[in-house]
């Protein structure tokens, strides 16, 4: 093996198998680590080296010595410092730091310990380590240098040093933490969803916040549509669904102020079939026999206008000022979520229906995403709903105790933190567009700069008269400057400059993990370019 990275979590602590490799290996393993990257200033490394775990690349041809302590423990370490820096310390305050910091942790998770890439590197449990460090010392040995000698000697210093280390470096005793109880203890180590998620997912069901201290209780549901199951199936959720409603009659006929109340919306909601996501909000033109599966950042609001236009729907003005919030919340007739289950699939299984998409290039995207809803309209609430659980995790991972969405956070954070995640829990305006894509075989892909293609498909089948392509709303880089630390400005640098050119936004590492995470979207994205071109 000729080189070697170390990763540990929490990030800056030291790796002790790191250290005892080094007692045995020598110059051997100097020349492992010093090829490779180290993951913290000060982590068994050179601190000119470092890098944040979720920036880290994963790279095929090195080794990876990753070292961490689960949840539980790991979030008392960060809570001390947390606390060092100002924070609240409480019990109150540090349920909801533990409530909060579930995300960042299961972010390494997800990518340094649970991945299939995980499982061929080092994968140390240090806990484990210092309970049988001879048996786990000799198995790391085995993996990095199988040829190397190590005389006894030298495994005896290490051993010898390994223990006098963590004498000086015990860790946490929970039982003995000042804020231990027993109860809170079991739900963090059973803590499974985000905390944003939660929240997000009570508010939009249940119309209200959810109580701080039931948080940490809904953390420990499996996933999301599970989640969504229970709410849907307490006391409360259901008397909230069915509250009285007056008759309706049909949509064209309904007042603009019957279609924009509560209650409409929330009984038109309730109508919605069990079409699941991304299914669900593909739209529909039965008069122009097409299916059109929007994609955020990719035009999709002057794209959903146009097929509000070819199709024979109530209150054609009133969805095209809010066409997004009125076809997800209410039964329109638009969108496939709106029709009879049995309906629905016959629309998809139809040959006479044209399916289309429309895919963008995602580094395109991603810049119009990040200019749009963090830097210009930052202080927006609608955009704030979608930034908030990015700005908080990127501000709160250095160390913010408070999250000020002013302030934002860099194009190089926004990149980071999203390829944290695996892309199911990503926000849809930066989600990967094949995502999107997954149920349903599409006729065609167009590719951005053929939405005017898109818009003469749409007036031939339809024989409506259509608007042409907008120009570029954010005017995300459409500029000329050029600013060497571009993708580090924060929002109200950006604001201050002339317009900055793409191209700056973007350098080796950013361009390397757009790559690597959005690689996808690439792929499909050139396969339909030549398609076209031949």
């Amino acid at each position: 093996m000729d080189n070697i990275t170390v990763v540990t979590w929490p990030p800056g602590r030291r790796s002790l198998m790191a250290q005892m490799l080094e007692i045995c290996l020598g110059p051997v393993w100097t020349a492992m680590r010093d090829a490779g990257l180290a993951l913290n200033a000060g982590t068994d490394g050179n601190p000119a080296k470092a890098i944040a775990h979720h920036v880290l690349p994963q790279s095929e041809d090195r080794l990876y010595l990753i070292e961490y302590e689960k949840f539980p423990l790991s979030v008392v370490m960060r809570y001390k410092a947390f606390v060092a820096k100002g924070g609240d310390d409480s019990p109150e305050g540090f349920r909801r730091f533990a409530s909060e910091d579930f995300a960042r942790y299961e972010a390494f998770e997800t990518r340094w310990i649970s991945s299939d890439f995980a499982q061929h590197q080092l994968l140390v449990d240090a806990v484990e380590v210092r309970a049988n460090t001879r048996a786990w010392l000799l198995w790391a040995l085995s993996r990095v240098a199988p040829a190397s000698q190590v005389s006894d000697e030298a495994l005896a210093r290490a051993l010898e040093c390994a223990a006098q280390w963590q004498k000086k470096t015990q860790l946490p005793d929970l039982a003995g933490f000042r804020h231990y109880d027993a109860a809170l203890f079991d739900l963090i180590a059973g803590t499974k969803l985000r905390r944003d998620v939660v929240v997000q997912l009570f508010q939009e069901l249940m119309g209200r916040p959810i109580d701080e201290n039931s948080i940490l209780h809904f953390q420990q549901v499996a996933s999301r549509e599970a989640l969504e199951r229970n709410l849907r199936n307490t006391k409360e959720f259901k008397l909230r669904a069915n509250a009285p409603l007056p008759a309706l009659g049909s949509h064209a006929s309904l007042s603009r102020e019957m279609v924009l109340s509560p209650e409409f919306q929330r009984a038109e909601r309730k109508r919605k079939n069990a079409l699941a996501w991304p299914l669900t909000q593909v739209f529909v033109s039965r008069k122009a026999r097409v299916l059109y599966c929007p994609i955020g950042k990719v035009a999709c609001t002057f794209l959903k206008r146009l097929m509000v236009q070819v199709s024979e729907v109530g209150h054609p003005a009133l969805l095209l000022k809010d066409v997004h919030g009125l076809t997800d919340h209410i039964r329109t007739g638009l969108q496939l979520g709106d029709y009879p289950l049995a309906t629905a699939q016959a629309l998809m299984a139809d040959p006479e229906m044209f399916k289309f998409s429309v895919l963008r290039n995602p580094r395109d995207r991603l810049l119009s995403a990040y200019i749009e809803k963090f830097v210009i309209e930052r202080h927006s609430p609608g955009n704030l709903f979608h930034t908030l659980p990015v700005i908080s995790a990127a501000q709160r991972r250095q160390g913010h105790a408070t999250v000020d969405p002013d302030l934002g956070i860099s194009f190089r954070q926004f990149i980071c933190e999203i390829t944290a995640l695996p892309s199911h829990k990503l926000d849809p305006h930066w989600r990967p567009q094949v995502d999107y894509l997954q149920g349903l075989s599409y006729d065609r892909i167009y590719s951005f700069d053929q939405i005017n293609d898109v818009v003469d498909m749409l007036e031939q089948r339809s024989g409506v008269t259509l608007p042409r392509q907008p120009a570029n709303v954010t005017g995300s880089g459409t500029g000329l400057a050029s600013h060497p630390d571009a993708p580090d400005l924060l929002p109200r640098d950006i604001t201050a400059l002339p317009k900055l050119d793409k191209a700056c936004f973007f350098d080796n590492t950013l361009e390397a993990m757009v790559t690597d995470y959005f690689g996808a979207d690439e792929a499909l994205l050139q396969a339909t370019t030549n398609e076209v071109t031949t």
